[in-house]
């Protein structure tokens, strides 16, 4: 599929994009969310999008922009890229990271045995 060059204008298609939206909040479950991104974008984009999340994680910690580059395999213009979204951006992704970590620290005071959600227990096992 090509790149879309323009936003498509319809009253319809903004209605499903919100509703999209919509339900991407509903999910409660997380394999679930993963199934609906793993449908929806290639395997190059969800890579990527994945990738954009690592970096803007290591650039929250406040890691040098060389050191993101090395260490999430990433050219310095994509973390400078990501770093200005993380900090000039509308402010969601910067949001989510919050949350995460609010999130984990939640779950790690909850902790039993050293993981800190249900799911990161799978990789373990």
């Amino acid at each position: 599929m090509s790149k879309p060059k323009e936003e498509i204008n319809t009253s319809t298609y903004i209605k499903d994009i919100h509703l999209l939206y919509e339900i991407i909040g509903l999910f409660s479950n997380t394999d679930d969310l993963k199934l609906l991104l793993k449908d929806m974008l290639t395997s190059s984009e969800l890579r990527m999008f994945k990738r954009r999340w690592y970096i803007a994680n290591l650039l929250y910690d406040e890691l040098d922009i060389r050191t993101i580059a090395h260490i999430s395999n990433s050219s310095t213009s994509t973390v400078i890229k990501i770093k200005q979204i993380l900090f000039e951006g509308k402010g969601g992704l910067k949001k989510a990271i919050e949350k995460a970590r609010l999130e984990s620290r939640n779950e790690k005071k909850s902790q039993t045995k050293g993981y800190s959600s249900t799911y990161m227990k799978k990789w373990f096992k």
